[in-house]
């Protein structure tokens, strides 16, 4: 195969190939907001005072409680950046050391006993101020 030929190719692949599909998904986009603006247009032109995407109720605040951040959240990333990390610094050059690093990350939440998804507030399977 010739230098360009493959030169060409790689470009094509590289840099090519990734704008037209970033290009593809804005002008998709783009046309389906240009057709929901014209429809809210012509629904405005006949007198309909309601948009046609908006619910036929009114909207209520809706009041979400924050989730209370765990401080030894991040433990089993700290491990497992760590791990990975010395891994990579003793010769390991391959995926495994990452796949290595994410067990080394788990393992410490499982020994820990940190949940994966916070209890809620009211739960009582679990004992005052433990965990499972």
């Amino acid at each position: 195969m010739h230098a360009g030929l493959a030169l060409f190719l790689v470009f094509g692949m590289c840099v090519i190939v990734p704008l037209a599909v970033v290009a593809g998904i804005v002008w998709i986009v783009t046309r389906n907001a240009r057709n929901r603006h014209d429809e809210r247009m012509a629904a405005i032109s006949r007198g309909v005072s309601e948009t046609l995407d908006a619910p036929p109720w009114p909207a209520q605040p809706v009041v979400v409680a924050r989730p209370r951040r765990d401080p030894a959240r991040g433990i089993g990333w700290a491990v497992g950046l760590l791990v990975c990390g010395l891994l990579w610094a003793a010769g390991v050059h391959h995926f495994a050391s990452m796949l290595i690093g994410a067990g080394a990350g788990f393992l410490t939440r499982g020994i820990l006993g940190l949940r994966r998804d916070p209890a809620p507030p009211g739960d009582s399977s679990l004992p005052p101020g433990g965990s499972r």
